[in-house]
């Protein structure tokens, strides 16, 4: 079973979480931790960079739209980069686009 990593790096004013492994629900209580880290963070930007993410449970997607709303709520803005097609496809399924824009790239989202 793949495990959730959670990386947090500041980069040019903006909060990158990079998720890689799987966020199914063997690793929810490591991404909850996370989540909780980076609300009391309160970053103004939140890029959270999905290049190494191979699976997202719905937990997972339930978390990142809650972590979204809190740093929304609070006048930040929030971006999510570099989702394979796998996760992106997951995303569009769901129909949140709209909720959880994917950039191409962490450039891309930081520019955007």
């Amino acid at each position: 079973m793949d495990v959730l990593h959670v990386d947090l790096k500041e980069r040019r004013n903006a909060l990158i979480v990079s998720l890689s492994g799987s966020a199914g629900v063997a690793g929810a209580d490591h991404l909850e931790r996370a989540v909780r880290l980076v609300k009391v963070r309160r970053p103004r930007r939140l890029i959270i960079d999905l290049a190494g993410l191979s699976f997202i449970a719905s937990l997972g997607l339930g978390m990142l739209i809650a972590l979204s709303a809190a740093i929304k709520s609070d006048g930040g803005t929030v971006r999510f980069a570099s989702a394979s097609p796998a996760i992106a496809g997951v995303i569009k399924r769901c129909r949140l686009e709209a909720v959880l824009p994917v950039y191409a790239t962490v450039d891309d989202a930081m520019n955007g």
